[in-house]
């Protein structure tokens, strides 16, 4: 029963070795993104992005948005007095 156990654990974490791992262009989406996860080091992965429906990133000097559009489930996004120039990663 425990061989069951751990080979249902390492077949998990073989699959995420093979996911996509993400990277955020602005490191303060990247630390918020960061705190929703409570992974303050680790790799963020696609799947770890699934539960966040929000995003509040006002008034924090946002700049770059590339890697916000790996955010499949996001419904709420607010960049209120961002430095952002160009939306077109939004795009989709």
């Amino acid at each position: 029963k425990e061989e069951m156990v751990y080979g249902l654990v390492a077949e998990e974490q073989s699959v995420k070795k093979n996911e996509n791992k993400i990277q955020f262009a602005d490191t303060v989406i990247e630390d918020l993104i960061r705190d929703i996860l409570e992974k303050p080091s680790e790799e963020i992965l696609e799947s770890d992005l699934e539960g966040i429906d929000v995003l509040l990133a006002g008034n924090q000097g946002v700049k770059r948005l590339e890697g916000v559009e790996k955010l499949e489930n996001l419904q709420k996004l607010d960049l209120w007095k961002a430095e952002i120039s160009d939306i077109e990663i939004l795009k989709g």
